[in-house]
């Protein structure tokens, strides 16, 4: 598995290769660089297409607009073994879509 690369880090590489008169195919084969995602990244650097990792794109679809919620911290009981409570349990749902759900609880 490669690393994964912030855009700046990119646009270093997208210079060095250009600079060195290498091919990207194979500038990328001697970095051990993913030619799909070299060539992918040098597309949308060139354009004025925002880096994914740095500007939220709008969502063309409401029913998958994001609900912030607050943040829950989520303890162990107070003593080691110790039994919770039914107002001490946790439950996290979480609806992934496609009528598959994902619940975690705290056991009692």
């Amino acid at each position: 598995r490669r690393p994964r690369r912030s855009a700046s880090q990119w646009q270093r590489l997208i210079s060095q290769q250009a600079a060195s008169g290498l091919s990207a195919s194979a500038f990328c084969d001697r970095r051990d660089l993913s030619y799909a995602s070299f060539i992918q990244w040098r597309r949308r650097l060139q354009s004025s297409e925002p880096p994914a990792e740095t500007e939220p794109t709008a969502v063309a679809d409401r029913s998958l607009e994001v609900v912030s919620m607050p943040f829950i911290e989520l303890t162990a009981p107070s003593a080691p073994g110790a039994l919770c409570t039914d107002a001490e349990r946790w439950l996290i749902e979480l609806d992934l879509g496609g009528g598959i759900q994902l619940r975690i609880a705290q056991p009692r």
